[in-house]
């Protein structure tokens, strides 16, 4: 049964391809036509459309620019001031910098207090504490007997302040 599902399944897949005509077996297909491919070149016009041509080629903005630029430059060329001359620029340029005695002043100044700076933080970051000595029973100190001391075993106590933990 199922082989006979498949065999009817086949052709009716085969069957629409059976009557597709292919377009070179047509029988309207078999006079000749001959195709004459027509001539699109477009030729310049000579004359005085010629030269419009050419002006609209050297109109494009890049050449306009170019133009505009080369005709600035060569006026700025021909009217600059000689070498020798001071120009209004350069009087502008100077009345608005600052002149070199005070950068001099300036720089001086920015050393002196970057030394001194520097000194601060040498001072900070080298300063240690001083050294203690901490005792469990400071009070002993005192409990010695002034005279049962060897010669050269004197300490001499008399700068000397206990503390205790919480007085530090």
């Amino acid at each position: 049964m199922l082989a006979r599902t498949g065999f009817v399944a086949r052709q009716r897949f085969l069957a629409p391809l059976s009557r597709q005509r292919n377009t070179s077996t047509s029988p309207s297909d078999h006079h000749d036509h001959h195709h004459i491919e027509e001539d699109t070149t477009v030729y310049p016009k000579e004359g005085k459309s010629a030269i419009r041509l050419d002006y609209a080629r050297f109109a494009t903005p890049a050449w306009r620019r170019f133009f505009v630029l080369s005709i600035i430059i060569g006026a700025a060329y021909q009217f600059a001031p000689e070498p020798s001359e001071e120009a209004f620029v350069t009087r502008w340029l100077a009345m608005y910098t600052t002149t070199s005695e005070k950068w001099l002043d300036m720089n001086v100044r920015h050393t002196v207090l970057s030394k001194e700076v520097a000194e601060g933080v040498n001072l900070l970051t080298t300063a240690t504490r001083p050294p203690i000595n901490r005792m469990r029973f400071p009070q002993m100190m005192d409990n010695a007997s002034p005279f049962n001391v060897q010669v050269g075993l004197n300490a001499d106590t008399r700068d000397f302040v206990a503390k205790t933990e919480h007085e530090v």
